[in-house]
């Protein structure tokens, strides 16, 4: 009796690194493809249709869509690094400006702000040149925190609107426009008028 019939057979087209999402880390992976085979007498003979392709990490073994290869976890953190740091540049630039005057207080108060949120430094020329390049202080101050509110948490939040307070405060009371400013920050940072008060109220004391 002949005995012929089809079966999936596997093969490994490739290898390379990979950031495994599973891991959480650099591993090897391997490019897997499917394909039906004629088979008689359960030996694979003649190669048919392709079934399809997967990657496998070669460590923990979870399979993936080609799309995973594109996955850089490092370099998706310092593009986000770099949209928190321009949106907050912008902020403090324009709660600085907020009242009409602009001293050396405020600018070290941002750049500590700055460093304090991001856990980098800032040189006092970028915050200087960010200012030149304000144009509507109101609506691009609610725009960034707009921008910032789906990229940071609450501690982040919380840590943005302590750097915004401090900014203001460096000239000396929170006042008109200042408030205005302050109040708009908060409530596109989702972060409660009661708290951003308590915030004001240790940084005076502090």
């Amino acid at each position: 009796m002949i005995i012929f019939g089809t079966r999936g057979v596997t093969s490994t087209k490739e290898t390379g690194p990979f950031n495994c999402p599973t891991c959480g880390d650099q591993r090897a992976y391997s490019r897997k493809s499917v394909r039906r085979f004629f088979t008689l007498y359960f030996i694979p003979l003649i190669p048919l249709d392709q079934l399809g392709e997967y990657i496998e990490c070669i460590t923990c073994k979870q399979q993936f869509t080609e799309a995973v290869l594109a996955h850089d976890p490092i370099g998706q953190a310092q593009q986000l690094q770099a949209a928190v740091g321009a949106s907050l540049k912008r902020i403090l630039a324009i709660v600085m400006m907020a009242d009409g005057k602009i001293d050396d207080a405020q600018i070290a108060a941002a750049c500590h702000g700055y460093e304090q949120v991001l856990g980098m430094a800032i040189d006092t020329h970028e915050i200087q040149s960010e200012l030149g390049s304000v144009q509507n202080g109101e609506s691009e101050l609610i725009a960034e925190a707009s921008r910032l509110r789906d990229q940071l948490n609450e501690t982040g939040k919380h840590a943005v609107m302590q750097a915004a307070i401090a900014v203001a405060l460096a000239d000396g009371p929170v006042e008109g426009a200042e408030r205005t400013f302050l109040g708009n920050l908060a409530r596109e940072l989702a972060v409660p008028l009661t708290e951003v008060q308590t915030l004001i109220r240790s940084a005076t004391v502090a």
